[in-house]
C-alpha cells in the first residue's frame, strides 16, 4: 500500500524578481541608457546631438556613430545589444 506524505508546511519561495529594468519597457533615452548599462552622463547629450529624441531613434544610431562618441567595445556591444531588444 503506497503512503502519501503529508503536505508541506514550508512557506513557498517568493517570486523571482528582475533587478533590472528591461529594455522594452522604457520610455525614455535615459532610462534606456541605465537599462543597457551605458554612462547617460557620458553618451546622452551625444546622442541628443545626433537627432535622438525617443527610444525608438535609438534604432538608427550607427556604429560608426557609437565610435566617434568613443564609446568603448565592451559598452557598445551591451548598447547594440539592448537596441536590438526595442
Amino acid at each position: 500500500v503506497a503512503v502519501t506524505p503529508p503536505p508541506s508546511t514550508e512557506p513557498a519561495a517568493p517570486p523571482i524578481v528582475p533587478t533590472q529594468t528591461s529594455v522594452t519597457s522604457v520610455t525614455t533615452i535615459e532610462g534606456f541608457l541605465d537599462a543597457a548599462r551605458v554612462d547617460k552622463e557620458r553618451f546622452l547629450a551625444p546622442l541628443q546631438s545626433l537627432g535622438v529624441a525617443s527610444v525608438d531613434d535609438l534604432k538608427d544610431v550607427t556604429d560608426g556613430d557609437l565610435d566617434d562618441m568613443g564609446m568603448s567595445a565592451l559598452v557598445k556591444r551591451r548598447f547594440l545589444a539592448e537596441v536590438a531588444n526595442l
